[in-house]
């Protein structure tokens, strides 16, 4: 009576966890690819909506600019440079939007208290137009040319870790048409 004990051999043994491991490394690097991407992806959709969400605020404030409530402040702007801008509102509300360090900010009170509108930006610029669509380039804008003045483009670049996103959006005051 002769037991034959079947088995598997060593070498046979070592062979199957070394596919096993090249297999799990596939499988691995895949998944890391696919979390990668999506972290990607979520970054970018979180910076893109900051930056919208400032932008329309922005766009929405400027855009009550009303020249008819301050004759004698000529069109109700304080402050226009490239990264600052400063108005009266049609409250009569002195509103400014400027970018500090990497930060967005507003003040609705004469620049006592600041709200944060975004974060991590790099860029933010304020270009200023005539009535012949012609860029005022002298900056920050004469008494003359803000008389001028007729729109504005407004442009805020976001990034971080390696994205980047960039929005600009056209404003036209009310009653700058006249």
């Amino acid at each position: 009576m002769s037991r034959s004990v079947r088995g598997f051999t060593l070498v046979e043994t070592i062979m199957s966890i070394v596919v096993l491991g090249v297999v799990g490394v596939v499988v691995a690097l895949t998944l890391a690819d696919g979390v990668n991407g999506y972290l990607l992806a979520s970054r970018r959709m979180t910076m893109t909506q900051e930056a919208r969400e400032a932008l329309v605020r922005m766009v929405r404030e400027i855009r009550g600019l009303d020249k008819r409530i301050s004759a004698g402040n000529n069109v109700g702007i304080i402050t226009a440079d490239v990264s600052t801008f400063r108005f009266l509102d049609g409250n009569n509300t002195d509103i400014t939007f400027d970018k500090s360090g990497t930060t967005i900010r507003r003040s609705g009170d004469g620049q006592v208290t600041w709200d944060t509108l975004a974060n991590n930006v790099s860029v933010l610029t304020f270009k200023y137009y005539n009535s012949s669509n012609n860029e005022l380039t002298s900056v920050p804008l004469s008494q003359a040319n803000i008389n001028a003045l007729r729109w504005l483009s407004v442009e805020i670049t976001l990034a971080t870790g390696g994205q980047s996103v960039k929005m600009r959006s056209q404003v036209f005051p009310r009653d700058f048409g006249e």
